[in-house]
């Protein structure tokens, strides 16, 4: 070939990246306390006053400038002559060294794992310099050879006294035993390799494989320890089928290779690794646990799997009767759970297994496109994340990436439409970032397509007609996902989003404690903004740099080529949902779900690919680049050990091996109780553990519905997991404040003015959706005693009387919080007055001012129908003003202060003296635009005053009083 090599890109890429984010750092408070636009009343980034569009507009523009610059500099550096000069120490070393010290910097965890898997290599290499790799791999088989006799010991006796000794100490001290017991049987071996040979060693390396599919036993786990008690609950058929299947593969998958490799004289690492291996460790370290405990986040584990139940269970048509919040993922979980026996505390089980059957198909793709060793590092190092959103990521790519299909245009073509479908249906956004990231290299895929004669016969013919009948099916059904998406698309940033810098986050405790708080700040904000900055100034770098170096050749052809660009365009795209929530008190959760699966691509595609185009002491360097960003986030994020139901009993993750092979599920205390449907008669509760609360709400629920026949009516706003276990129907979706603007709250009402059964409101979340609010109260509501609301004709119905029903003239009266919201309102009223038709202005000189209130009598009352926002301009004085937001030169740590600060002057509104409970409020700066009409008593009434509290009040002034309506 006779393409230019590329070399000396390591550097440029990380520069650039650590500028872009130091540069945004330095800029993020005075991006912060900017004022937010807000196009419509939406409750979200609006608690914390700070200015999300702002922050993402600038970060777009210095990733685009760093991008160009670090391309720029790679152009330049390789028109430069020079020479490929590889490292003085192994690459192995210095992924290991990067590795501890980027779990150190996004975790503050130092892993015994790495540190020991470090002093090892650091013995060989000085002792054994030319079996140093060898000895690393046996080492590493020897652990796991460890791991899976332990795995089979606690399967084959479920309390064994034995090993259950050292849980006593903690999972960080079981770990340091495991490991112990690892280097006694390595150092073993390591004495006998100095007797017997290198021979002896390879075909140790292959025995010892032979054992790691007993590590798959952990899996089978099924004892509780329950207070004094012992409790077994088997698994469902289906589990224990899948999970043996896989064993027993790869078992007869090791044997075989063991077999064929064992007379083989010249073994390299290439060599000596069996794909049951590879299968086995990204399993392991993919591993979640299938404890029967339902989960207590009630929300997003319901989400899993209300959908399948109201689709398939309840008969509603998707995207018509029934419209999933974010995609369809979750009727892959509803399926599984179904094929189980269809209750809720084997649904953790369900989940297990599915990432389970994830990590094999990774694994074998991964093994299939670049062989053993690199396969093994990154199984090994990352795994997969347990948020199921991004599952198809991964397997997609690398599917697509395949040399042989991609050889096969024709089949290429078919494939890459079938896997947009399925990936645009599992999750829209993943799938339209996808799409675009694949698009460039199916244009070039078509173009030689056409340019080739294929075989134009009856077969060829058939295969496109399927494949147009697929997609005039899922039309249908993807334009009203589309629908759906961008009614939500407009509030998705402002109801979902997070800041980096906001009064509700702080850094985790444990984060990087030998540090001066400002400089552990400082860390915790950069790593925030560098992770996804470089994840995508890389592959633009790495892409820029050989197309201007090969401008004659036909680079654009090649698998590299799709790799980097679908890694750049995936993660632009991605990132418009992703980058919207910095969230709270984590270096990085939901951005990681498409960083990590990018950089494990980026891995596999340099490995395998970049031979042909960079320098290899450059392809080595980018390699390892990408594998420790991928394996830092993995060591340190919440989603790589965030299931275990939510008890303080960590699967491990990559940490800690120790806890996954417990005998015994643990730390099941007071707060859970062990629950059995059938004897409650709910039949899809099941048999397991439940947080006590929520088996409380539960019964509650189920009785009032039982007693009041209640189970074929419609709900609304039920905890998601609930409407599952109680087996009753949605309407429309299953939480209406997922819907904030005006104008989605009117598609919702537009719905429930269609509908012949007016549906049960249980728990209604007032703030976002004060359109619903007026519905319910316009259409007849009245309020029971538990909280629910229910239409007025239908009390008969429910055989409802007196003593079920909250005796009050207005339906919304309770104090209303709105925090800080209303101040972030006020800061944009030039924006939203513009959705009022009615304005009502007040003057000023009437009002009184007290000690700790101020009252504004009306000349005229004020009908609170017509007019239900207020609008206050307050003056506060300059040395208030630097108390609430600080200086520039401190904004950084006074922002966390700050919130301290506000915190103390709290507005407490009331009307005609007190008849009604406050509308709460923070003062802010002194705009704040009220929606008094979330209080029914200020929206059925005319008023003739109001009076304002302010605790600790200020020396203030109000310079401006207005009202609004809509």
């Amino acid at each position: 070939m006779n393409e230019k090599k590329i070399g000396d890109l390591i550097n440029t890429i990380l520069f650039s990246s650590l500028i872009v984010s130091l540069i945004m750092t330095i800029l993020l408070p005075f991006i912060s306390f900017s004022n937010q636009i807000y196009p419509d009343f939406i409750y979200g980034i609006s608690l914390y006053n700070t200015n999300k569009s702002l922050e993402l507009a600038v970060y777009k523009s210095l990733l685009l400038v760093g991008s160009i610059v670090s391309l720029l500099f790679g152009i330049k550096i390789n028109n430069t002559p020079h020479k490929d000069n590889p490292p003085k120490l192994p690459y192995i070393y210095y992924f290991l060294i990067g590795l501890v010290l980027t779990t150190v910097i996004f975790s503050t965890v130092i892993s015994t794992k790495l540190i020991t898997a470090l002093f090892f290599y650091i013995v060989v290499y000085s002792l054994w310099q030319n079996y140093a790799n060898k000895l690393m791999l046996m080492g590493f088989f020897s652990y796991y050879t460890t791991t899976a006799i332990i795995a089979l010991i606690t399967f084959l006796v479920p309390i064994c006294p034995a090993y259950e000794i050292f849980y006593k100490f903690g999972d960080d001290v079981n770990q340091i035993f495991l490991l112990i017991l690892s280097i006694i049987l390595t150092f073993g071996i390591i004495c006998l390799w100095n007797k017997f040979g290198e021979k002896f060693l390879n075909k140790t390396i292959l025995i010892l494989q032979i054992f790691l599919p007993l590590n798959l036993l952990i899996y089978f786990k099924d004892t509780y320890e329950y207070g004094a008690k012992v409790i077994k609950l088997p698994y469902p058929a289906l589990f224990y089928i899948v999970i043996s299947f896989v064993i027993l593969f790869a078992f007869y998958n090791a044997f075989c290779f063991i077999k064929k490799q064992f007379l083989e004289k010249n073994l390299n690492i290439k060599t000596l690794i069996s794909l049951s291996s590879v299968l086995v460790i990204f399993a392991m370290n993919s591993f979640t646990s299938p404890a029967q405990i339902i989960p207590s986040d009630l929300f997003h584990h319901g989400e899993q799997i209300v959908e399948f139940q109201q689709v398939f269970g309840q008969n509603l048509t998707l995207y018509k009767d029934f419209t999933p919040s974010s995609g369809n993922y979750s009727l892959l979980t509803g399926t599984v759970l179904k094929l189980m026996g269809d209750n809720a505390t084997i649904y953790p089980v369900a989940y297990s297994l599915i990432l389970f059957c994830f990590a094999i198909l990774v694994g074998v793709l991964s093994y299939t496109l670049a062989g053993s060793p690199i396969s093994l590092l990154l199984g090994a190092s990352t795994g997969l994340f347990i948020y199921n959103r991004g599952y198809l990521i991964l397997p997609i790519l690398l599917i697509l990436t395949l040399p042989k299909l991609i050889n096969n245009r024709d089949l290429w073509l078919k494939i890459w439409i079938l896997l947009i479908i399925i990936g645009g249906f599992y999750y829209p956004i993943y799938g339209a970032s996808m799409f675009f990231a694949t698009l460039p290299f199916g244009f070039v895929q078509f173009k030689e397509f056409l340019k080739t004669n294929y075989q134009k016969n009856i077969k060829f013919y058939f295969s496109w007609i399927v494949m147009f009948l697929v997609v005039a099916v899922m039309l249908p059904i993807f334009l009203n996902m589309a629908k759906h998406i961008l009614l939500l698309a407009n509030q998705s940033m402002l109801a979902d989003g997070a800041t980096i810098l906001n009064p509700r986050q702080f850094m985790p405790k444990e984060y990087l404690t030998f540090l001066p708080t400002g400089i552990r700040f400082v860390f915790y904000i950069l790593s925030k903004i560098f992770i996804p900055t470089i994840s995508v100034i890389l592959p633009i770098t790495v892409l820029g740099t050989i197309w201007i170096n090969n401008k004659n050749n036909v680079f654009y052809k090649s698998p590299l080529f799709l790799v980097l660009s679908s890694s750049i365009i995936f993660q632009i795209v991605a990132f418009s949902y992703t980058l919207i929530a910095a969230d709270e008190s984590t270096i990085i959760s939901r951005t990681a779900i498409v960083v990590v699966p990018i950089l494990q691509y980026l891995t596999l595609g340099l490995y395998i690919f970049g031979k042909d185009y960079l320098k290899e002491s450059t392809k080595k360097q980018l390699v390892i680049l990408t594998l420790i960003l991928a394996s830092g986030i993995m060591f340190s994020t919440i989603f790589s050990n965030w299931f275990s139901c939510d008890i303080k009993h960590k699967i491990g993750g990559l940490q800690n091996d120790s806890c996954k092979l417990s005998a015994s599920f643990k730390y099941l205390n007071n707060d859970y109780i062990f629950v059995d449907g059938k004897k409650l008669n709910i039949k899809k509760l099941g048999k397991g553990f439940m947080k006590c609360e929520n088996f409380e709400k539960l019964k509650e629920y189920n009785n009032f519905i039982q007693t009041h026949k209640m189970q074929n009516a419609t709900f609304m706003n039920l905890p998601r997991m609930f409407y599952y276990i109680l087996d009753v129907k949605s309407c429309y979706n299953d939480l209406t404040y997922l819907f904030q603007t005006k104008k989605a709250q009117d598609n919702y009402i537009k719905y429930l003015n269609k509908v012949s059964e007016k549906p049960i409101i249980a728990d209604f979340e007032y703030l976002g959706n004060y359109e619903i609010l007026k519905w319910i109260e316009d259409n007849n509501y009245i309020k029971l005693k538990n909280g629910w609301f229910v239409y007025v004709n239908d009390l008969k119905k429910y055989h409802l009387n007196n003593s079920d029903i909250e005796k009050k003239s207005d339906l919304f009266d309770d104090e209303i919080n709105f925090d800080i919201s209303c101040n972030s309102f006020g800061k944009s009223i030039k924006t939203l007055e513009k959705a009022f038709d009615r304005t009502l202005s007040m003057p000023v000189d009437d009002v009184i001012y007290d000690k700790n209130s101020l009252k504004i009598n009306f000349k005229d009352k004020i009908n609170g129908k017509e007019f239900d926002y207020l609008y206050l301009k307050i003056n506060i004085n300059e040395d208030l003003n630097k108390k609430f937001f600080g200086s520039f030169d401190n904004r950084l740590l006074t922002l966390y202060k700050n919130n301290q600060e506000l915190s103390k002057y709290i507005l407490n509104i009331y009307w005609d003296n007190k008849k009604n409970q406050p509308i709460v409020t923070v003062l802010g700066n002194g705009e704040l635009l009220i929606p008094l009409g979330y209080n029914s008593s200020w929206r059925n009434n005319f008023h003739k005053n109001l009076l304002i509290e302010i605790k600790n009040m200020p020396n203030l002034k109000i310079e401006k009083i207005e009202f609004f309506g809509r």
